[in-house]
């Protein structure tokens, strides 16, 4: 259940280099057969797109898939595709079953791959530490921003916010067809709290509209309740 789970500061700070200091986030990685052909999954998603932001560490545990050495390369599906290895800031420890990377400054874009089979990875995209929201903090964020939002599964799940408000408005969306709608109005916050929705829907994104600076810790929660 914990990786459907979404928890991001709102602070623009927190999400460059800078002006935040750099940072580490840990993955699982894992294999599951999906209609004959193994794929990785990351934190339970498959061939999930990856945003690295230059100068953060990144470690992938794949110590549940040991056959499957997880490494980047700068071409789609890595030696397989006609690519090479990328090596970069990347330490591979064959002892632990992990793969850590340091996104270098100016990294170019990156697939990660199975240098053993096929077909099982996906993009690594690397942004150079900035956000996806603007100086004022307003702005959407999915499943392909800085800071995204984790994949959702559907059912029911708690969205919650805390911290600095001012005069912000947190609005969730839910993916109908091609295009997002709004939830309700309960998924609508202008001060801390929260509530529980439903919605049978895979794909959310956050409106935040109102902000007035970007620099105040607002916090928001997106997880499973069943």
């Amino acid at each position: 259940m914990a990786s459907y789970i979404t928890n991001i500061n709102l602070n623009v700070d927190k999400h460059g280099t800078a002006a935040s200091g750099f940072t580490t986030t840990n993955y699982t990685v894992t294999v599951q057969n999906v209609y004959g052909q193994n794929k990785y999954f990351i934190n339970g998603a498959e061939a999930y797109t990856l945003n690295l932001m230059e100068g953060n560490t990144y470690v992938f545990d794949w110590s549940a898939a040991i056959s499957h050495p997880f490494k980047f390369s700068t071409t789609e599906d890595g030696t397989h595709g006609g690519g090479t290895e990328y090596t970069t800031g990347v330490t591979i420890d064959t002892a632990a079953y992990t793969t850590t990377i340091v996104v270098a400054t100016s990294a170019p874009d990156l697939y990660y791959y199975c240098p053993n089979h096929s077909g099982m990875g996906g993009a690594a995209n690397t942004p150079n530490g900035g956000t996806s929201l603007d100086s004022s903090g307003n702005g959407t964020l999915g499943l392909n921003t800085v800071p995204a939002l984790n994949p959702t599964k559907g059912g029911s799940y708690a969205f919650l916010a805390s911290g600095t408000f001012s005069s912000a408005t947190l609005k969730l969306q839910h993916k109908v067809g091609g295009a997002f709608a709004d939830i309700g109005p309960d998924a609508s916050l202008t001060a801390p709290g929260g509530c529980v929705i439903k919605s049978p829907l895979t794909e959310f994104q956050l409106v935040i509209t109102n902000r007035t600076t970007g620099q105040e810790d607002l916090f928001v929660v997106l997880q499973p309740v069943d």
